[in-house]
């Protein structure tokens, strides 16, 4: 019987938030760290350098009814930074493939555009509006936000995938 009260009493402390254990002596001397009795604990230090709202997401959402979300395949690199965003001129360097792999512009030079002007496939303005200067990732843009009609080596309706680096915006 006794055994079982002392099972309900430390159910009820732990319930009520009490973390002290009922079988060992509560009498004892508090403990000293640095002459600092029962010193506050504190969380471990984190590892990563950029506040978590600030790692790469895993997609970009299209901002468009029906439209499949920007995928990223891959992060490269993890720029810093603030987000590079609408109007700005950025420039970057890039790769563009079919999905298969197949390059159709191996992006010889950096390409400098206005963000969010249409002076680049739409895809371009809503992931490049996302990235930090130094993110390097391969994203999977579909058709409706690359090429839907088709340019010469990329049929119709064909989603595109591209190596992008951020190099600067201004």
């Amino acid at each position: 019987m006794r055994a079982w009260l002392m099972m309900a009493l430390a159910f009820v402390l732990v319930a009520c938030g009490e973390t002290t254990d009922p079988t060992q002596d509560n009498d004892a001397p508090p403990t000293e760290v640095n002459g600092e009795k029962d010193p506050p604990k504190t969380d471990p230090p984190k590892t990563d350098p950029r506040p978590e709202e600030a790692s790469p997401p895993t997609s970009i959402p299209s901002g468009m009814a029906g439209v499949p979300d920007i995928k990223i395949l891959k992060v490269h690199k993890v720029g810093s930074g603030p987000k590079c965003g609408r109007g700005k001129t950025a420039r970057v360097k890039y790769r563009a493939m079919l999905l298969n792999g197949q390059v159709v512009d191996p992006g010889a030079r950096p390409f400098e555009f206005p963000v969010g002007q249409r002076r680049a496939i739409v895809g371009w303005d809503i992931t490049v509006a996302a990235m930090r200067v130094g993110d390097s990732w391969t994203v999977h843009v579909p058709y409706q936000l690359a090429y839907p009609g088709g340019r010469p080596g990329i049929p119709p309706r064909t989603d595109m995938k591209f190596d992008m680096e951020l190099l600067s915006f201004r």
